[in-house]
């Protein structure tokens, strides 16, 4: 074509590019950054059509997920559900939703079994743009004509812009504190921060049940928010589960954290012109910020089931906090070491065609649920004996809880012991509530219903936001005490619960 000469569809297929989201690392496969993402501004729509960065390996199946550059209602209701609960429920929240915009159309339905065709409302997600590593790191599979008018450029190129604009990208997402004597110093406090970020959001996740299932390096952004909510699910107890071969089980999620870390690393030192860029954090020290974090979490988020707020877990022995978090974990890791069992004609890219597997022998919640009214040791060892048959195991969970709310109680002067129990009760109860309204196949049926009248749609989103935080926030958005008081805020709640000297 003569120059001068381009069509509406090239002009069209250039401004796609101008506000395409380009991003690379592991877990995008073959696309160049968003296939059906556009951004206007700070804010991106999700579903917009294909992209240019729409990418598949040669030969191999088209990816359905983003091939039709769409998304249906069902996806949207869901990605508006979860980004709203898990930006209550997690310590650094999630990017926001911030519309679902439906378009008066139909798109085909692309997470179902393979050959099944179902036709969908299809809708717009309107979300707030968010900076994640996957913006600084290449993804070499990639291929695609390039357009230096659209401000296409070699991949390495951008990659390379970007780390440049890394330690004020890290400054942006942490805070003038991270401001250090040069480049490096900056970029190391702020890969050290968001280790310990990553960490404590994947630990808060799985105490309050909650499986992403593919937090890869374009899931989450570089200060720890959540996004990108496709595979987002809860899982009915802390018993080992999965829905495909290729994703972390339950457990595991948090592994592909640490590979994204490791990743940026390897880009930083390659890209970043910096003097001193000798003195960059290892990733042995990357990766020892992070475990110790996600152990230090994963005491304090799973004895918080137990309806103890933080404040008071955070000063328990560290000693003893450990060997109550061992205890726990010994509980729901019991029976669970044997493998999960994939069908030959599962397409494991399908990952919400099927319920989760499930692995494992007692139901810890329901464990914490009972336990907590129990008024003395007698009272305790008989619930806890006829939930947990080893008797071994029993006898150390007793002894564990027992000690964790003795020294609980001893530790707050002038708290009634009475109704401090009732507390108890009640925040374990609430914390360890029945969630399978909200696992990927209750949403899907619950959403399922709005595809014939979409009215109510909105209201059903904020209700399943609100009941979930009710369940999962630290704080209850309000609680009702005996005398029919209510009161917001657990340090209202505690301190009703005082007695005045």
């Amino acid at each position: 074509m003569a120059q001068g000469q381009e069509t509406e569809a090239d002009y069209l297929t250039a401004q796609r590019v101008l506000n395409a989201d380009r991003y690379g690392g592991y877990g995008v496969g073959y696309c160049g950054g968003s296939a059906r993402c556009g951004a206007c501004g700070d804010i991106q729509i999700k579903g917009v059509g294909l992209t240019p960065l729409m990418g598949s390996q040669p030969g191999a199946p088209v990816d359905p997920w983003h091939s039709s550059g769409t998304v249906t209602m069902n996806e949207a209701g869901r990605e508006a559900i979860w980004s709203g609960i898990c930006d209550a429920a997690l310590p650094f929240g999630a990017v926001p939703t911030l519309a679902v915009v439906l378009t008066g159309t139909q798109c085909l339905r692309t997470d179902t079994a393979p050959g099944v065709t179902v036709l969908n409302r299809r809708a717009l997600i309107m979300r707030a743009m968010a900076l994640r590593p996957a913006h600084f790191m290449r993804n070499v599979h990639f291929k695609t004509a390039l357009m230096p008018g659209a401000g296409v450029c070699e991949d390495y190129q951008r990659v390379s812009s970007m780390i440049a604009s890394l330690p004020a990208a890290l400054v942006d997402a942490f805070g003038d504190g991270l401001n250090g004597e040069s480049a490096t110093a900056r970029v190391n406090m702020g890969l050290k921060l968001m280790a310990r970020r990553f960490a404590a959001q994947v630990a808060a996740a799985f105490a309050k049940r909650l499986y992403h299932s593919s937090l890869n390096c374009s899931n989450i952004a570089l200060d720890g928010r959540y996004l990108d909510f496709g595979t987002m699910t809860a899982v009915s107890a802390y018993r080992r589960q999965a829905g495909s071969p290729l994703w972390p089980d339950f457990w595991s999620q948090h592994t592909p954290l640490l590979r994204t870390l490791t990743y940026l690393l390897f880009h930083v030192g390659k890209y970043l012109d910096c003097p001193d860029i000798k003195s960059l954090v290892s990733p042995a020290d990357l990766t020892v910020q992070f475990n110790d974090a996600l152990q230090q979490r994963m005491e304090i988020e799973m004895l918080k089931q137990t309806g103890i707020p933080e404040q008071a877990i955070s000063v328990y022995s560290p000693t003893l906090r450990s060997r109550a978090h061992r205890c726990f974990k010994a509980i729901y890791t019991c029976g669970a070491n044997t493998s999960f069992v994939w069908r030959g004609d599962d397409d494991p890219s399908m990952i919400g065609v099927q319920p989760l597997q499930s692995l494992g022998r007692y139901d810890l919640n329901d464990i914490l649920i009972k336990a907590a009214p129990c008024r003395d040791a007698v009272q305790l060892q008989g619930t806890v004996a006829a939930l947990i048959d080893d008797a071994a195991l029993a006898a150390e969970f007793c002894a564990v809880y027992t000690d964790l709310v003795d020294w609980f109680l001893a530790s707050q002067p002038g708290m009634d012991a009475v109704m401090a129990r009732q507390f108890l009760a009640r925040q374990a109860t609430r914390l360890n509530a029945d969630v399978s309204h909200l696992t990927r196949e209750a949403l899907d049926a619950a959403m399922a219903t709005f595809e014939e009248d979409p009215g109510g749609l909105g209201a059903f989103i904020d209700s399943t936001i609100c009941h979930a935080k009710e369940i999962m926030c630290d704080e209850p958005p309000e609680l009702v005490m005996p005398q029919g008081r209510r009161i917001k805020g657990l340090n209202a709640q505690l301190e009703a619960l005082c007695v005045t000297a």
